[in-house]
């Protein structure tokens, strides 16, 4: 299995990014993304559905993803690959936002373990750890960072 990552901090509240980010079926923060759908499947013996995101990237290339685990007080979603054009896998990834506390900040991990071809495999690290996650947080950065400077969130975080 080899390994991709990327981290981030973001200058606003958990509960803020979350608020975000938490819809799996919502990739309109990522630079990549041209659409994102949600797709219900029957509920199974488990009394749960499944649920996969049909994702369209900027350059036609289709995606979908099966929710694996979610957790609303831990803030975080694994998905793995159902579908992809990369040619990996066993790709299970997790996005996953954790709160500083010293400073009221968030603490970004967007990780995620696979396997593919060994001539592909630091291709697709690098495409994993830059292209797509490194990038996706440096977008939902400058979303959030629209959002703390709003008057309303500024107040209610005694700023200003």
């Amino acid at each position: 299995m080899t390994l991709a990552f990327a981290t981030a901090v973001f200058n606003a509240p958990v509960d803020v990014v979350w608020k975000r980010v938490r819809d799996f079926g919502d990739l309109s923060w990522h630079p990549a993304i041209a659409s994102c759908g949600l797709e219900v499947g029957p509920v199974g013996e488990d009394g749960v559905a499944e649920t996969r995101r049909r994702i369209v990237t900027r350059g036609g290339e289709v995606i979908v993803e099966r929710l694996e685990a979610f957790d609303d007080v831990r803030h975080r979603y694994s998905y793995s690959f159902t579908q992809n054009p990369f040619g990996v896998q066993a790709y299970r990834a997790t996005l996953e936002f954790i709160p500083v506390t010293a400073d009221d900040t968030t603490f970004a991990h967007w990780r995620t373990e696979f396997t593919a071809a060994e001539d592909r495999l630091s291709e697709l690290s690098n495409l994993f750890s830059h292209n797509i996650f490194q990038a996706g947080l440096h977008s939902l950065d400058a979303l959030i960072s629209e959002i703390d400077a709003s008057p309303g969130l500024r107040a209610a975080r005694g700023i200003g």
